[in-house]
């Protein structure tokens, strides 16, 4: 009789799979790297972030108050595409975090990117004469740099974002 119950315990083992009777455990992240079709078109950030709760089932968790959800938003190159990667595009002027939020939320925290003038007068260095066409770059870590050129007074301004400056050179 025990030989008989082992053998139906071990028949259940081999036959009857038990990942048949579980439930599929799907990685945290699947929300945010959901595909979803998207065509080339302009809207608002807040009418994109609708489009996304509508087409997904995906609720969005921001503060509005740190956004401009009025500011409109082009998405040049529509296509397939994460659903990280279309906010990551319609906040590309943002500073972002996103975190899931099992089953279906995404919590995004934003930051609009500050921006600067930077400014001042290039002079020879001995006569102190002002110089017209000066270059000067800033560049990043990266290596990206921004430019300008001083104008017939010597004065240069460079509008840049937060952050970028890890040399400044005049040439």
């Amino acid at each position: 009789m025990k030989s008989k119950w082992l053998f139906l315990l071990l028949w259940m083992c081999v036959i009857v799979r038990p990942e048949a009777w579980g439930q599929e455990v799907k990685s945290a992240n699947t929300v945010a790297e959901e595909w979803i079709q998207v065509s080339s078109s302009s809207a608002t950030v807040l009418q994109w972030f609708e489009w996304i709760e509508k087409s997904t089932g995906i609720v969005l968790s921001y503060n509005p108050a740190q956004m401009e959800l009025g500011d409109v938003c082009r998405i040049e190159h529509g296509g397939k595409m994460t659903v990280e990667t279309l906010v990551r595009r319609i906040l590309s002027g943002y500073q972002m975090k996103i975190a899931v939020v099992p089953p279906r939320k995404l919590v995004i925290h934003a930051r609009k990117i500050e921006s600067y003038d930077v400014s001042g007068t290039v002079s020879e260095e001995d006569s102190e004469e002002r110089l017209y066409g000066a270059v000067v770059t800033l560049e990043d870590k990266d290596g990206k740099q921004w430019n300008t050129i001083s104008n017939g007074k010597g004065i240069f301004r460079l509008h840049v974002p937060e952050g970028i400056c890890s040399s400044v050179t005049v040439g």
